[in-house]
């Protein structure tokens, strides 16, 4: 009795990790699927909605110290739409999001006060000073 209730045990137990084995890639693909389309959301969202003109304007009238709000300001994500997305999908949206605008309004500083350095240092020479 006691080597039959050990037999169904072990059957049982490897049915457990058949089953475990084969669904696992099946849900980490989804799961990496998720990530993937969210990441793209997300960089292509925060491209678009980056504003650089601003971001070179503050630049240009701030100097280094438009660079630095750039950097430093974090940007807020909308989160209307990410409701009803896996926990993956947001995670993954949220960051690329937030570091690719990051980056872009980053850059539009940097372009706008190496605009202005140049600009004043043309006037500058012209001047003769």
């Amino acid at each position: 009795m006691i080597v039959r209730s050990h037999r169904v045990a072990g059957r049982v137990l490897i049915f457990f990790l058949l089953v475990t084995m084969v669904a696992a890639p099946l849900l980490a693909q989804e799961i990496t699927s998720d990530y993937l389309q969210g990441r793209t959301d997300g960089e292509r969202d925060g491209k678009a909605e980056a504003n650089q003109l601003l971001w070179g304007l503050a630049g240009a009238g701030c100097g280094i110290f438009g660079v630095g709000a750039a950097y430093l300001i974090e940007p807020s994500v909308p989160m209307a739409r990410t409701i009803g997305k896996s926990p993956g999908y947001v995670s993954a949206d949220t960051d690329a999001y937030r570091s690719t605008r990051k980056q872009a309004q980053t850059t539009g500083a940097m372009v706008g006060c190496l605009a202005w350095a140049l600009v004043y240092s043309m006037v500058v020479a012209a001047s003769g000073y």
